[in-house]
């Protein structure tokens, strides 16, 4: 049975337990330097995780060494009863994907008796960023997001999950990427004449839409924007990049659908892993450069 724990306001009204909080010294957390030279065979067996620092603590370590990532902390870790609150899951399902967005969380759960794959969602969703059509600014509890995108019991298997301020970014096993939330800056990433929220899950546009040609392998969304990786090692990027965290060359407040990052001398080589910060962005190109 898989259990679930979160911190940071807002979970009061979720069927929770709490449990001790620690009383440690906050300190951030440093992405480790290999002790030698990493091989390209290296990489493909145990790629490069880039992710933005968060702060942490000792309790938490496990938690964050499994791949939890947090906003803020130093209130009390509680834990979210998932079957309480969500009984017409199966009791086999487990935990495969942790979001946490702007007073928002996104929980990917899979079943293995039944084959099955689910969305969770709870929090602020007064930008459709927990994937209804009917936003408001009241807090959620726990709840299974739907979309007319597929049956209610035959959801994508998804490969990641992500979330900014207030948008939500989904990546499935075929390489097509889905978007729910706010748009106004071209955050979901649906079509060049959308500024719109509220409207669902749904599949992005551009030339992602095409998702056979433009297979995506790996996404990464922060504040109001998103990166995704293709299978061939090009980077596209939307959302806002008023601070060139873009890529583009240029200042963007807007870029309403995906473009593709061009071919910058840094980047010739490839990409091989992304991470996207609020105001910047991290990429890994094929010789191994940051």
């Amino acid at each position: 049975m898989p259990r679930l724990f979160g911190w940071g306001a807002n979970l009061s009204r979720l069927h929770l337990n709490q449990v001790a909080a620690s009383t440690g010294r906050l300190s951030p957390a440093l992405i480790p330097r290999p002790s030698k030279p990493a091989t390209p065979a290296a990489y493909r067996t145990s790629p490069l995780r880039l992710e933005t620092v968060k702060p942490t603590s000792a309790l938490l370590t496990e938690l964050t060494r499994s791949g939890l990532t947090c906003g803020t902390v130093g209130s009390p870790v509680i834990e979210l009863n998932i079957f309480s609150a969500l009984p017409e899951l199966p009791t086999d399902v487990e935990v495969t994907h942790l979001a946490a967005g702007h007073f928002f969380s996104i929980v990917g759960l899979r079943s293995h008796q039944r084959g099955e794959h689910y969305l969770a969602g709870f929090g602020v969703n007064q930008a459709g960023q927990l994937g209804t059509e009917s936003p408001n600014t009241a807090e959620f509890n726990l709840h299974l997001l739907r979309s007319d995108s597929w049956p209610a019991r035959a959801q994508p298997r998804w490969t990641s999950v992500q979330a900014g301020l207030d948008h939500s970014v989904l990546l499935d096993d075929t390489g097509r990427v889905y978007s729910m939330g706010w748009g106004a800056d071209g955050q979901v990433g649906l079509a060049a004449d959308y500024t719109g929220y509220g409207d669902g899950l749904n599949p992005v546009g551009g030339d992602l839409a095409n998702h056979r040609t433009y297979r995506i392998t790996k996404i990464s969304a922060r504040a109001d924007y998103t990166l995704a990786l293709t299978s061939s090692g090009h980077l596209y990027v939307w959302g806002n990049s008023e601070y060139g965290q873009g890529l583009l060359g240029e200042k963007r407040d807007r870029i309403l659908v995906p473009e593709r990052v061009p071919d910058w001398p840094g980047l010739r080589s490839g990409v091989w892993d992304i991470a996207a910060g609020s105001t910047h962005s991290l990429v890994l190109n094929g010789k191994f450069e940051m």
